[in-house]
């Protein structure tokens, strides 16, 4: 059983060129599945992916209507 790799707020931000700030607005608000480790947040690599494809998917959506 391999275990998945969890991500800073800081790693998502830097990697998605958002500010930490905006990445804990989306965990507060639910898109961005989070969990408490500590003082910080870390996010499951499948849950950043989830997030991105959401994204994407409401993107098209946005444009088509």
């Amino acid at each position: 059983m391999g275990l998945e790799k969890l991500h800073s707020v800081k790693e998502v931000a830097e990697a998605w060129g958002y500010s930490e700030k905006v990445i804990r607005q989306l965990i507060k608000v639910g898109q961005l599945k989070a969990v408490k480790v500590g003082k910080g947040y870390r996010i499951k690599d499948s849950d950043v992916k989830a997030c991105l494809e959401l994204a994407v998917v409401d993107g098209v959506h946005d444009e088509e209507v």
